[in-house]
């Protein structure tokens, strides 16, 4: 486990070891996501899934999971969000305002812009 320890992301550390140390206290299966640093320094997103398995006392015997490289999917949830933290600005600086529309229903949600 050390050298598993050793790869996460130091902000990641405290959170994989309590969900894991909760989720196999408690019988839980687990899904996470957490940042993996890799020796060149490069940073990974992965989400990892999986179940503990155990004694039949109850121990904690061993866990199995899966883990998926999700760097992609990260990334591009951060470059949608940026740009809608651009749209925003822009549309505050201009004054405009983003309407949501239905053909059925017309229009469903308006931007709140606030004009000076």
């Amino acid at each position: 486990m050390d050298t598993f320890y050793k790869a996460l992301h130091p902000d990641d550390l405290t959170n994989v070891r309590k969900t894991w140390r909760s989720h196999l206290e408690n019988g839980l299966p687990y899904e996470i996501e957490y940042r993996s640093l890799r020796p060149d320094g490069t940073i990974r997103w992965i989400n990892a899934l999986g179940r503990g398995y155990y004694s039949r006392s109850g121990k904690p015997l061993y866990m199995v999971g899966v883990v998926f490289d999700v760097t992609e999917r990260k990334q591009a949830q951060q470059e949608r969000e940026e740009l809608g933290g651009r749209l925003i600005n822009a549309q505050v600086r201009s004054g405009w305002r983003a309407f949501g529309y239905n053909p059925n229903f017309g229009i469903t949600s308006k931007s709140s812009v606030i004009v000076s």
